[in-house]
Order: structure tokens, then sequence, then C-alpha cells
């Protein structure tokens, strides 16, 4: 019913900053080491620091933003929703509203979100009519969050 349009651009760049920061978590110890001869340790070590603060703050940060995208939605037919985002490694982690878009609540806390379900859990849909199958099922989902799209 609902299909957030940077949903597999999210997932791959998920995978490759985790990728990138486990691969300079285990690099940069050993380039600290045995790096430029011409350097004292201090001062490796100090440049290894900086680097691994670097890819670990970026890792985390985008892990932080991209957390609550839903990148699809669908509604069963008991009226079940379930909300399909992505963990930290980008693998699928699915969310199921007994109660469908009765359970969807607003919420403005933080930057990119814009749902809450009754357990707290914070997510994010677009408000662009074309990212939903259906017309109806759009004005339920922008009704049910109280979302104010502008025209």
């Amino acid at each position: 019913m609902y299909e957030g349009p940077f949903g597999g651009m999210l997932r791959r760049l998920k995978r490759v900053s985790v990728f990138s920061c486990v691969t300079t978590c285990v690099s940069i110890p050993l380039l600290s080491l045995y790096g430029n001869p011409d350097m004292s340790l201090v001062q490796r070590a100090s440049v290894g620091v900086a680097a691994l603060f670097f890819a670990v703050g970026t890792t985390a940060t985008l892990t932080w933003v991209s957390k609550p995208y839903i990148w699809r939605m669908f509604q069963h037919h008991n009226k079940s929703l379930e909300l399909h985002s992505f963990n930290m490694l980008g693998r699928l982690k699915v969310t199921t509203l007994e109660n469908g878009l009765a359970d969807i609540k607003p919420c403005s806390e933080r930057a990119f979100v814009n749902l809450m379900t009754p357990k707290n859990d914070k997510f994010y849909v677009h408000e662009e009519l074309d990212c939903y199958a259906d017309e109806q099922f759009y004005d339920s989902v922008i009704k049910a969050a109280k979302i104010k799209v502008l025209n």
C-alpha cells in the first residue's frame, strides 16, 4: 500500500557504512602501529583515533537518522498494518500493528519522525501521494497521523 522512494538506496547505504566502519576499526590500529616511521607513535595514534571517531560517528548518525524510515507498508484484510524498516545492518525489520491505522499517532519529537505506535516506536513516512498505491489508504494514513500536507 506504501513504498518509500529511498528504501533500496538506504539499505545499500547502511550496509556500506557498517562495512567501512568495521574495516576502519580493524585497520586503523594496525596502521597506527606499523605506519609511517617518520611520525612518532603518538602522532600516528592521534590520526588513528580521529579516523575512528569519524568512522563510528558517521555510521551512528546515519543509523539515528534512518532508523525510523519506513520502506514499505502493507494493510492486511484483517485491517492489521505491517511496517517494514531496516535495522543498523540493513536487514529487514517488520513491525505489526494489530489495530491497523487506529494504532498510529502523530509524532513530531525530532527530525525524520512523523508517526508513533502504542509501544512508542517512532517512524517516518513520506507525505507525497505517489508513494501510496491507493488514494484512500493515503488519506487514512495522513488523517490517522494528522500530518499537515502543504499543496
